[in-house]
């Protein structure tokens, strides 16, 4: 079926959206929320772990890939229909499903570690055969106030191109931002991304982002979900990092549509 809706403008001006509260149902947060305290804990109800599951550091950014694989909770939260209205209503996509997923939680530090680097995501999805169509939501468990250490995006890099420079894990933010040559003419602007548990946003493959510290005091806890519409295809599967196997796009349970009106 035709879906003629049109992208809303944010998106396409600035390359993000943020909406601040509201998004995920109450029950559902609630029930993911339990859930992020079972995985982190090693307890997988669906008998299966996540794709990559490192220890958790003091003082370091947990990054679990596909926690959904190991949590029934954390995979309703993917097919939450508030989540697939606002992805309809902001990107105008006829066809979504998710391919990656990231339970992520930043601890609360001194102001100098758990940062995430300035990038831009498609520069680490290189088995798809372009950045149109790809975009990731962010979705709070947890309150991100600014002193949670928010995602900042920058506004309009979208249209900047691919330029491969950036580090997600690079912690010193200033000297990373300094390091990015960005087209001439071009502003760079940043807008924090603060809202309230259930809240989300979404962001263009191209669009630049990151965040600093955790002052908060208490874990800034979000997943981010990585999905295509209609629009990309997949490169060469040898090509693929080891987190992602094309087959999985054929496995409802790995990677959802959460809807299809083409």
């Amino acid at each position: 079926m035709a879906d003629n809706r049109p992208a809303d403008v944010g998106f396409e001006t600035d390359g993000f959206s943020i909406t601040g509260s509201g998004v995920i149902e109450a029950q559902r947060l609630d029930a993911a929320r339990r859930a992020v305290t079972d995985v982190l804990a090693g307890q997988f109800d669906t008998g299966e772990p996540p794709s990559a599951f490192p220890p958790r550091q003091p003082g370091v950014l947990t990054k679990i890939d596909n926690a959904h694989f190991a949590s029934n909770a954390l995979y309703e939260l993917l097919m939450s229909p508030g989540l697939a209205a606002l992805i309809r209503a902001v990107t105008g996509s006829k066809f979504v499903q998710v391919f990656n997923t990231q339970l992520l939680v930043k601890p609360s530090t001194d102001g100098s570690t758990a940062n995430v680097g300035w990038h831009q995501d498609k520069q680490y999805w290189p088995f798809w055969d372009r950045p149109e169509g790809l975009f990731t939501a962010w979705v709070a468990l947890t309150e991100v106030d600014a002193a949670a250490g928010p995602m900042r995006f920058v506004a309009g890099s979208h249209h900047w191109g691919l330029l491969n420079q950036g580090n997600f894990f690079g912690q010193d933010t200033d000297a990373l931002r300094a390091s990015i040559k960005t087209p001439p003419g071009s502003e760079w602007r940043e807008v924090p991304a603060v809202m309230s548990a259930g809240g989300a946003s979404l962001h263009h493959a191209l669009a630049y982002h990151g965040s600093g510290a955790n002052v908060s005091g208490r874990d800034r806890i979000s997943v981010a979900i990585h999905m295509r519409n209609e629009l990309p295809g997949l490169l060469r599967v040898e090509e693929n990092p080891l987190y992602f196997r094309s087959i999985w796009l054929e496995d409802q349970r790995r990677c959802p549509v959460l809807y299809d009106r083409r």
